[in-house]
């Protein structure tokens, strides 16, 4: 389902982290994108009682990430459009 609002992609460095608590159930990593600073808010919980499963890899390849080599660092506008960088617009098998 796509977001009313559009997206954007975030490209940066991580350069600290946050520990998600019982009292605040969000991951947040600090992102340093060309001397502008980001925190992005991953929330950890869900409501219906699964689990979040995640992947840390050093050097992670998987078709998407040719396509988000090529941009510059910062937060920039994503089209929304089949075929493109936004996950729930791909092509589907």
């Amino acid at each position: 389902m796509p977001l009313s609002k559009g997206y954007a992609c975030l490209k940066g460095r991580p350069i600290g982290n946050r520990i998600a608590t019982s009292r605040k159930p969000h991951y947040q990593v600090h992102i340093s994108a060309n001397g502008v600073h980001y925190r992005i808010a991953i929330n950890v919980q869900s409501n219906d009682g699964s689990e979040v499963e995640y992947l840390v890899r050093s050097h992670f390849l998987h078709p998407l990430t040719d396509s988000l080599s090529s941009l510059a660092q910062g937060r920039i506008e994503v089209d929304s459009e089949p075929g493109g960088i936004a996950l729930d617009d791909r092509e589907r098998p």
